[in-house]
């Protein structure tokens, strides 16, 4: 990515400088996400701890892993991508409230910090039900039934995260400005338009059903969801008053562009970025991806040039702008800023770095620690703003490419342009071909034999991907009636675990997975490129897609909850059709 794995550059490059009454700055910066005011207070003013097994049962529910708590007795390191898996809230938060009152004050400093680390950055808040984002056919009413829990639930989480926080302030603790900020995004927050659209079409062809059509005046009541309006807002800043931050409008930014409340989105910009510009990088990317939704192209433009003064372009930044080119069909410019920036910049040590951390394979944590550095940097670029502070360094990454992959499939003059943009990014940046990368190329492709590279190529980065063991999966296809290019292969792509560049994490490796989504993006692909000459292998492929949905649909009958072994069973599955497919396809190809 851009930033390496930790501070300590950074920090070696201030001892070394003539700045060392910068370092009690830089120390608040890295003490500042932990609250190291709140911290201070606690250690001193903190009531004994409350019975044994009143707190041993608060600690089992804050750190589900059993393991855990005995970690925080010996003192020993803990793996971040653990620490908060398999969390109950609701669990964690009766336990909560059973502590004595003031509760904060009866509770270990970092078991404060961790628990509202718990409830602020809840990790399924934001997207809710997985049957929201899927693209599976479910039934209208199981729709809008799970919308309407996931309502509920998030305001049962505001509620608890308002109570927790009520609590500290109760205990004359205090709360970090990016702590507020937090909750005020919880409380404002709004799905994504294309999930309101989906459930909204589902009430309607559920009240036509009933004959219950509503008025067109009407439509969008019966979500229930929460507006965020001027009134509203004005009651925000007058709660900050004078001390509103950067960070803070940012928050209220994105509440209101999901809102679609242009009046305060406007307000918020001429507060930002007129007279003397003060929005961050943050602000920058969300304006700029505001304005190529809206398609005003002069004010996308002229906001770069306010900004490429006083904000240094990170990679994620530099994507948004790259997106906003390309829907304003400025290819060219596009992909002479890809080149200026990182082709002709290229650093081959960059992209062969053992702490290289490559994009689609960083945890939630990573992601966090990413904004944390950069927000560091820029406090200390501001600060030291008359010393050369050096630029890091900028790598693409796999969204970098995908923009371009999705503007060349869509015209057909840049279809060319592909397979040299994937040599690229494999080859020279080490990037994945991902599940999304996949799934375009399949959707714009109608010839059977791009289908079956494709697909060949899919198997390839599957088995990469998934870590799955060669020699089971052909032992346990080695009944199955394979064509001799396809025994081959397999056989060709033995142990693809051991082939794994150095600077992966296994653990962490999934840039591929055959969703019910993609399959049937593959399906269509098949039939399609056979459409034109050979109507029988049309029907034995959607027979094959029959099979396959039936099987998949006995699986899951009357599991209540996915288990690891189906899960895995339902891996093979998909991964056997496909190999099925890649079988028909190489039939033809000898028959020919």
């Amino acid at each position: 990515m851009i930033i390496g794995e930790n501070s300590r550059a950074l920090m070696e490059k201030l001892a070394k400088s003539n700045t060392s009454s910068l370092l009690p700055i830089w120390d608040q910066l890295t003490q500042q996400n932990g609250n190291h005011e709140r911290l201070q207070a606690l250690s001193s003013n903190s009531k004994p701890l409350p019975s044994s097994s009143i707190y041993y049962n608060f600690l089992k529910h804050l750190y589900p892993n059993s393991t855990l708590i005995s970690s925080y007795a010996t003192g020993d390191a803990i793996d971040p991508s653990k620490k908060y898996s398999k969390i109950n809230h609701d669990n964690l938060f009766d336990a909560y409230q059973k502590l004595p009152s003031p509760r904060p004050l009866f509770m270990k400093p970092n078991h404060l910090e961790d628990l509202l680390k718990v409830f602020l950055e809840r990790r399924d808040f934001k997207y809710g039900h997985p049957i929201l984002n899927s693209k599976a056919d479910v039934s209208r009413g199981r729709l809008i039934a799970v919308f309407k829990e996931t309502l509920a639930n998030r305001k049962k989480h505001v509620e608890r995260c308002s109570s927790i926080m009520n609590d500290i302030r109760k205990a004359d603790l205090p709360l970090s400005m990016g702590e507020r900020n937090k909750l005020i995004a919880m409380s404002l927050f709004r799905d994504r338009e294309d999930i309101l659209e989906k459930v909204q079409l589902a009430l309607d062809q559920q009240e036509l059903h009933s004959r219950h059509v509503r008025a067109l005046s009407q439509r969008g009541k019966s979500l229930n969801l929460t507006k965020f309006e001027w009134d509203g807002y004005q009651s925000l800043l007058q709660s900050f008053g004078e001390d509103i931050s950067t960070e803070t409008y940012n928050t209220i930014l994105f509440a209101a562009i999901r809102h679609g409340n242009q009046k305060i989105v406007e307000d918020i910009y001429s507060r930002l970025f007129s007279d003397e510009p003060k929005g961050d990088r943050k602000s920058l990317g969300l304006f700029l991806e505001y304005f190529a939704s809206q398609k005003k192209e002069e004010r996308f433009i002229k906001l770069i040039e306010i900004c490429s003064t006083y904000v240094k372009l990170d990679s994620q930044t530099l994507d948004i702008v790259i997106a906003g080119l390309l829907t304003f069909n400025d290819v060219e410019l596009a992909e002479s800023l890809v080149k200026s920036v990182y082709l002709e910049c290229y650093d081959e040590s960059c992209s062969a770095s053992q702490n290289l951390v490559v994009y689609k394979i960083l945890s939630v944590e990573d992601e966090l620690i990413y904004r944390d550095m950069l927000y560091k940097y820029d406090k200390v670029s501001e600060l030291l703003s008359g010393s050369n502070i050096p630029q890091f360094k900028l790598f693409p990454t796999e969204n970098t490419f995908f923009k371009f992959i999705q503007y060349y499939t869509s015209n057909p003059g840049h279809i060319h342009k592909i397979g040299p943009l994937l040599s690229t990014m494999e080859s020279q940046f080490k990037l994945p071909i991902t599940s999304r990368i996949y799934k375009q190329l399949f959707q714009h492709t109608s010839t059977f034999e791009n289908v079956q590279r494709l697909t060949m190529d899919l198997l390839k980065d599957y088995e990469l991907s998934s870590h799955s063991s060669n020699e089971a999966v052909v032992e346990k296809l080695g009944s199955l009636p394979l064509t001799p290019k396809l025994k081959v292969l397999l056989q060709n792509s033995q142990n693809p675990v051991a082939n794994l560049p150095s600077y992966l994490n296994n653990d962490r490796m999934s840039t591929v997975k055959l969703s019910k989504d993609l399959m049937n993006t593959i399906f269509e692909a098949y039939s399609r490129s056979f459409r034109s000459k050979q109507i029988d292998m049309v029907e034995k492929i959607q027979k094959l897609r029959g099979e396959l949905q039936s099987k998949e649909a006995v699986l899951w009958g009357n599991v209540s909850s996915k288990s690891i072994d189906n899960l895995k069973e339902a891996k093979f599955l998909r991964k056997a059709y496909l190999i099925e497919l890649l079988d028909i396809g190489f039939s033809v190809e000898d028959s020919d």
